[in-house]
C-alpha cells in the first residue's frame, strides 16, 4: 500500500480494513493496526449522507430502512475498520486501550451506518467493561434511534436491562414514540418485554397499548411470543384478548402464529383463550394456521374436544365457502375426534360430533355426502 502509494484510495482501505477483521487473530504489527485506527477515525468514507449500497438512487442516510443503513455498514471504511477493530477486540481483549480512543470516534461518529458497525466493537467491550459499552452503546443511538433497533443492537437491550434501567430506559421511551413505524414497534416490543419481566415502563406499556398500529403491533407481537412461557402466560392472555378483535389487520397479524406451540393447543388454562381466538376476527383473517396445528396433533383428540367443537361451528355455521380446502380438514379432525370418542366410550361427544356433522349436512349437503362417502370408503 505505501510502495505504490494506494493506501488513500477508498476501494483499498475498505479492502485493508476487511482484511484485518478476516484475520483478526493474526499478530498484526502496531503500524498495521494504527493504520486501522486511522481509517476508523479520519477516513472520508462515508461521507455526510451518503450511501454506498442503496436500493433508490435518490436516497440519503436519513430516509432509508433500518436494514438498507445495516448493509451499508459493512460497506464503507469507517463501518469495515468499526467491525475489524471489534474483531481485533475479541481476539485480543488486552487491545481495549490501543483501540479506546478510536471506538469513542466511532461511537460518536455523524454516520448512522458508522455507529451500527460500532455496535460491533461494543458487544465486545460488554465481556470487559460494562459499564463502558453501557455509556457507549446510549451514545451510538441517541441521535439515530435507528441504531438502537439495528440487528447487532437491539438483543443487547437484553444485556442492559435491568442492570442499567436508567441509563438505557429513555432510549427506549424514545423508540416507543418514535415517528418512524420500524422504530416505534421494536420501542413497543421492548416497552412489553421489560414491563411483563420486570414491570418497569408501565406508563409506556399502557400507551402502546392503545397507540399507533406499530405500537399496538409491538405489544402483539411479544405477548404471542410469550405465551408459551408460564410465568408469564396469564398477562399475556389478558393482552391478546384485547388485541383479537383490533380494527387494524396488521395488528391481528402478530396473533397468526402464537398457538404453533402444540403443547398450548392441549393446555386446559388456555382453553378459554383459544375458544376467544376461534371466535375473533384474527381467526377469521386467517384460519389455516391454526386449523393445522390442531390437525398435526398426535394422539386422542378427546383432551381438545370443546376446541374442535368450537372451530367446527365457526366452520359449518354458517359454512366458510371461501374456505374449502380448511373446512375438509376440519372435518377430517372431527372424524378423528369421534373415532377417539367411540373407543373410549364417550358417548356425550359421540353425540355432539353427530349433531355437528348434521350441521354441515344442513349448511353444505353436497360437501356432506361426499365426505360420507369417502368416510364409508
Amino acid at each position: 500500500m505505501e510502495k505504490y502509494g494506494a493506501d488513500g484510495e477508498q476501494d483499498t482501505a475498505l479492502s485493508f480494513c476487511q482484511l484485518v477483521g478476516e484475520r483478526a487473530d493474526e499478530s498484526w504489527s502496531d503500524k498495521s493496526i494504527s493504520k486501522l485506527l486511522h481509517y476508523a477515525r479520519n477516513h472520508p468514507d462515508p461521507e455526510p449522507g451518503k450511501l454506498n449500497i442503496h436500493s433508490d438512487s435518490d436516497e440519503n442516510s436519513d430516509e432509508v430502512t433500518v436494514d438498507v443503513l445495516f448493509v451499508n455498514a459493512a460497506y464503507c471504511v469507517r463501518g469495515a475498520a468499526a467491525i475489524a477493530i471489534s474483531r481485533l477486540l475479541w481476539k485480543h481483549n488486552d487491545r481495549l486501550e490501543q483501540v479506546r480512543s478510536s471506538i469513542e470516534s466511532l461511537v460518536s461518529d455523524p454516520h448512522p451506518a458508522v455507529r451500527m458497525a460500532a455496535i460491533e466493537a461494543i458487544k465486545v467491550v460488554f465481556n470487559i467493561d460494562k459499564d463502558l459499552a453501557v455509556s457507549w452503546f446510549c451514545k451510538a443511538c441517541r441521535d439515530d434511534l435507528r441504531v438502537a433497533v439495528s440487528p447487532r443492537a437491539f438483543p443487547l437491550f437484553n444485556y442492559i436491562v435491568p442492570s442499567h434501567i436508567d441509563q438505557v430506559g429513555p432510549v427506549i421511551q424514545h423508540m416507543a414514540a418514535s415517528s418512524l413505524d420500524e422504530v416505534a414497534f421494536m420501542g413497543a416490543q421492548q416497552v412489553t418485554a421489560r414491563w411483563l419481566f420486570d414491570c418497569f415502563f408501565e406508563n409506556e406499556f399502557a400507551t402502546c397499548c392503545q397507540g399507533t398500529v406499530p405500537q399496538r403491533k409491538g405489544v402483539a407481537n411479544v405477548a404471542a411470543a410469550l405465551l408459551h412461557n408460564k410465568k408469564y402466560s396469564p398477562q399475556c392472555q389478558q393482552i391478546l384478548c384485547k388485541f383479537m378483535n383490533d380494527p387494524d389487520k396488521e395488528v391481528r397479524d402478530e396473533l397468526r402464529g402464537m398457538f404453533r406451540n402444540q403443547n398450548l393447543i392441549i393446555d386446559t388454562e388456555c382453553t378459554a383463550l383459544i375458544k376467544a381466538y376461534i371466535e375473533s376476527l384474527a381467526f377469521a383473517d386467517d384460519p389455516n394456521h391454526f386449523v393445522l396445528s390442531l390437525s398435526d396433533l398426535t394422539g386422542s383428540l378427546i383432551p381438545v374436544a370443546e376446541v374442535v367443537f368450537t372451530v367446527c361451528d365457526r366452520f359449518f355455521v354458517p359454512p366458510q365457502e371461501k374456505n374449502h380446502l380448511m373446512t375438509l380438514e376440519v372435518s377430517s379432525i372431527l372424524l378423528r375426534l369421534y373415532e377417539s370418542a367411540q373407543g373410549g366410550q364417550k358417548i356425550q361427544i359421540t353425540d355432539r360430533c353427530l349433531d355437528t356433522w348434521d350441521l354441515l349436512f344442513e349448511n353444505r349437503v353436497e360437501m356432506a355426502m361426499g365426505l360420507t362417502r369417502n368416510i364409508e370408503q
